[in-house]
């Protein structure tokens, strides 16, 4: 009782104080207020933004902000996270996890445990389920090791490094199935397609609802509740609603005039970029000649348009005949003309139409090489979900941009191509595989051979064309075709390649001279406009500086040729003489093989043979060998190298140098850089069988120090596939 009384004592004395003097406070915090309402000073703006803190805080302390937010998660997904964790689901997101990533203080990579899952997935298991009915981590799983990674080369101070967390493998697993039941599915754009979760960037966003009063009120009221709880304020001047072609027009004015938001018009620009694409496409991208226009005034003339192409090229036609803006100017050339490459004699400017397809082909080139891409999904999704983009129409309600990158369908069917390695990918009639520049394609029309892949046409097992199948399926030039495409002896895949490119991979540059229909101009001509362009002479000198040019070079020709009949004749002063090299000895206990290759188109046949010797120079043994089918001069260097380096694997030698005069063919084996072509096929081969040789080292040397190969490359088509043991010494 005594208790009782004492607190009914302290509770009247802290009413008292606490409730009694209402007016008192009211006017306390008035006075306040006003303070800092009218404070303009360091220490009022200060104290001002403590006190809103410190109101914020006490009302969350008050009461539970998270009562007043609304759930979200409906029962099913609810059931859904707290079920219990199967061993599907931690396998899963243990096999998510990439298996060389660096380890964190277990000293275990994620490869370990993916590699020995039949081994530790029990254990895993346990620990993972106790975690999650616990709830509680076990001791040391969630160390981490802090690595900081520097940015540049050379750091100087901590913003130059980046903070790495290195976690256990068990931790990692178990934020993976977090991440998992917690990840957001998205929306998809067609049937089949993947999911896109968001389009945010950075403080410009879209917002999706239905054109209704209903729905915009709701995004008006998120909108408000946004601004409450961020303190941010959405810039209604600055935002623009759109609509469906579908959208009665009383409809968005209705929307428009509740929300205060202007409708968006074609000239309206997200991120720069217009927010609505209508049929008048030179309405929508009519800004770019504006702003080509003032590049061009500017002495710049760098930026591309989709389709008003030709009216900037007007542009800088006017600006290139026009010595002012009041004088017409005279036109003393074709545009066309000027637009023609600069090793032909020309200018070199763009064609501003072809140069817009070229790019726009690097991105159907993605299309093809990188499937796996997330775009490439979507528009796989949308436009061919049952076949290829080469093989696919257009289809009705296209988007612009797929608008667009159809367009280049014609450029890409005439230069890419696909290589062969076990065929399982390529299609036999549809697809562009023989290796013919003009017509890629099987003529063979036999019906079984309708929806059959190239792999039917191969003999797996021993990695060669099946000569039965060919002979009685295809015409002698699809057999010949077929015949002389070479197959890689390591697993691969079918690959997509570039025919215009010698890296056979798309480039802007060699799509762009296709489109142009011609090539630049090889040889003497060619030289001759290469050195001139080069001339470094000051601009007003540059008509003399021809005109001297093109006369010597007359000139030159008249006294050649009158010169022709008296001596002999001159070397071009383009050439540059080569000194000749011999074939070197090798110290002791070593082995030099010399290949190399040769072509006889008369005969339809290439050859190549290489010759082993020892360190004396004395042969060991001397390989000849034929085959009758087509093949490029790279090509069949490879071919020789592949066959000399199996060579020396079937005899196990060791401590041998082998040579060849392909300068190309060296540096892409010593490249790890994968090139999409048969040629990359036979690349990966040979570095696959230097790599179970021992101490084989291959070089380049000229063709003076390689004429025994060449001379048993040429032989090869009288001794076709021949070895010859020799007991003679070779003096070269």
């Amino acid at each position: 009782m005594e208790k009782i009384a004492l607190f009914g004592q302290d509770l009247a004395e802290w009413g008292k104080n606490y409730t009694g003097n209402f007016k008192q406070r009211i006017n306390y915090w008035k006075k306040q207020i006003a303070h800092y309402k009218g404070g303009r000073d360091d220490n009022s703006i200060v104290a001002f933004k403590n006190a809103e803190k410190g109101a914020v805080r006490s009302i969350c302390k008050k009461r539970g902000v998270i009562d007043d937010i609304p759930s979200s998660v409906t029962p099913q997904q609810n059931d859904n996270f707290l079920a219990n964790v199967t061993e599907e689901e931690i396998r899963k997101a243990l096999f998510q996890i990439h298996l060389d990533t660096s380890p964190g203080p277990d000293g275990i990579t994620p490869g370990f445990f993916q590699k020995c899952w039949h081994i530790v997935k029990q254990d895993v298991c346990s620990v993972v389920r106790s975690l999650f009915s616990d709830g509680t981590i076990p001791t040391g799983l969630n160390r981490t090791h802090i690595i900081l990674v520097p940015k540049k080369k050379s750091p100087s101070n901590m913003g130059d490094l980046r903070p790495i967390s290195l976690c256990n493998v068990l931790y990692k697993i178990i934020s993976k199935v977090l991440s998992n039941r917690l990840k957001i599915k998205g929306i998809r754009v067609a049937n089949g397609a993947p999911f896109i979760s968001h389009m945010l960037f950075a403080d410009d966003s879209y917002i999706f609802c239905r054109a209704n009063e209903n729905d915009s009120a709701k995004v008006l009221t998120l909108l408000k509740d946004f601004e409450m709880a961020s303190r941010q304020m959405v810039n209604f001047s600055k935002s623009s609603v759109f609509f469906s072609v579908n959208t009665q027009l009383a409809d968005r004015k209705q929307i428009c005039q509740k929300m205060g938001i202007i409708e968006a018009d074609d000239s309206s620009l997200y991120l720069g970029l217009p927010c609505i694409i209508s049929r008048n496409k030179k309405v929508v991208f009519g800004f770019l000649k504006n702003k080509m226009c003032k590049k061009i005034q500017s002495w710049e003339v760098f930026l591309l348009p989709l389709n008003t192409c030709k009216s900037l090229e007007n542009a800088m036609s006017n600006y290139w005949w026009k010595s002012s803006k009041q004088s017409s100017g005279v036109s003393w050339m074709r545009w066309k003309k000027l637009c023609k490459h600069k090793s032909n004699g020309d200018l070199g400017f763009k064609d501003l139409r072809d140069y817009n397809i070229a790019l726009l082909g690097k991105q159907a080139w993605r299309l093809l090489v990188n499937d796996n891409a997330l775009i490439s999904k979507v528009f796989k999704a949308r436009y061919f979900a049952t076949g290829s983009f080469l093989t696919s129409s257009l289809g009705n309600n296209p988007t612009s941009v797929g608008r667009s990158i159809f367009e280049t369908k014609q450029l890409m069917l005439a230069g890419v191509r696909k290589s062969i390695a076990r065929g399982i990918e390529t299609s036999i009639l549809e697809d562009s595989w023989l290796p013919d520049i003009a017509d890629p394609y099987v003529h063979t029309a036999h019906p079984s051979l309708v929806n059959e892949k190239v792999s039917s046409l191969i003999c797996i097992d021993r990695h060669q064309w099946d000569e039965e199948i060919l002979e009685d399926m295809f015409d002698a030039r699809d057999h010949n075709l077929i015949l002389s495409i070479p197959l890689p002896q390591t697993i691969q895949q079918d690959c997509w390649t570039w025919s215009k490119e010698k890296t056979w991979i798309y480039t802007v540059k060699s799509a762009y001279r296709w489109l142009q229909n011609h090539d630049v101009a090889t040889g003497l001509d060619s030289d001759f406009w290469t050195a001139f362009w080069k001339i470094n002479v000051q601009l007003k000198k540059n008509t003399v500086a021809l005109d001297v040019v093109l006369s010597a070079r007359s000139n030159l020709y008249q006294w050649q040729s009158a010169q022709q009949n008296r001596f002999d004749p001159l070397i071009s002063p383009f050439e540059i003489g080569k000194e000749e090299e011999h074939w070197t000895k090798l110290v002791a206990n070593m082995v030099k093989i010399n290949v190399d290759g040769a072509i006889f188109e008369a005969y339809n046949s290439f050859e190549f043979g290489f010759i082993a010797r020892d360190s004396f120079g004395a042969i060991i043994e001397a390989v000849t060998s034929s085959k009758t089918s087509s093949a490029s001069p790279e090509i069949v260097e490879l071919i020789g190298i592949k066959d000399a380096l199996s060579g020396i694997k079937t005899k196990g030698w060791s401590y041998v140098v082998l040579e060849t005069d392909c300068l190309m063919a060296v540096q892409a084996i010593h490249n790890n850089t994968f090139l999409p072509s048969t040629f990359g096929m036979l690349v990966h081969d040979c570095q696959h069988l230097i790599s179970q040789l021992s101490n084989v080292n291959l070089s380049f040397d000229k063709r003076s120090a390689n004429k025994a190969a060449y001379f048993l490359a040429c032989s090869s088509c009288y001794f076709s596939d021949r070895s010859h043991m020799l007991e003679i010494h070779l003096l070269s």
